[in-house]
């Protein structure tokens, strides 16, 4: 089961970047060109480290899941693949703040950051809920809070653009919009 968090690892790296591509369609010269490349290299990295990251505690969260004998065991190992998934979204997130965005893409790099910090509220309020919840269907109703779904759509939408704007600019990435 792939929580929330794993399904938007890269629509996180979508949301970073829209600035990037915005600005790309713009022109530039050769050096803002270089500089936009560069900054969509480094998103895409840090969301390779995030997806690798995740991969290894998806492992985890597979093996208890399946030692599982009883819902107590199945609600905890939720909790903790939960727990642990936005902790790695949260560095993920922190890696997207620090990188060093163009001079064109400062003020809009900035929003899509903060956009991200409100993302990640939102999971955090998630996660806190999952403390108290004592049943794999309590579980799943707060996976289903209409709020995460409606940011995590929005997130597809924006990632979609944005996939289809660096095709049209000739940077030749995939920002992995449908994973």
């Amino acid at each position: 089961m792939r929580t929330r968090v794993g399904r938007t690892s890269v629509l996180a790296l979508a949301a970073c970047c829209l600035a990037v591509a915005a600005t790309a369609c713009g022109g530039g010269g050769d050096g803002e060109r270089a500089a936009l490349e560069h900054y969509f290299q480094s998103a895409r990295s840090l969301d390779v480290a995030y997806e690798e990251q995740y991969d290894v505690f998806q492992q985890q969260f597979d093996a208890e899941l399946a030692a599982a004998a009883v819902e107590e065991e199945t609600v905890e190992a939720l909790r903790n693949n939960f727990g642990a998934n936005v902790a790695i979204f949260t560095d993920f997130v922190d890696g997207l703040d620090d990188l060093a965005a163009p001079d064109s893409l400062r003020n809009a790099h900035n929003a899509s950051i903060d956009a991200l910090r409100i993302y990640l509220e939102r999971l955090q309020d998630a996660k806190a809920q999952l403390a108290n919840a004592g049943s794999v269907s309590e579980i799943e109703a707060i996976y289903a809070d209409e709020d995460l779904d409606a940011a995590n759509d929005q997130a597809v939408r924006t990632c979609i653009a944005l996939q289809n704007i660096a095709t049209k600019i000739g940077i030749e990435i995939d920002i992995g919009c449908l994973d």
